[in-house]
């Protein structure tokens, strides 16, 4: 299990184990406002507020994109 060690000699040591940040290999499917029982190749996640979750879907609905001016 990692750990962490933040501090020098006359600081208070912070440790810390379990899976921290930077490639630790979580998956957005495990957090708690991810709904992925729709998963497919090509989907994305999109915020859905009457379930205040993001939800999977294949269908970008009421997305403006503007691509600028160049």
């Amino acid at each position: 299990m990692p750990s962490l060690r933040i501090g020098t000699a006359n600081q208070v040591k912070v440790i810390a184990s379990g899976a921290l940040g930077g490639g630790s290999g979580g998956r957005l499917s495990l957090l708690a406002d991810v709904d992925a029982s729709d998963l497919q190749d090509g989907s994305i996640l999109v915020y859905q507020a009457s379930s205040n979750a993001f939800i999977t879907t294949k269908n970008f609905p009421a997305a403006i994109i503007d691509g600028g001016v160049f």
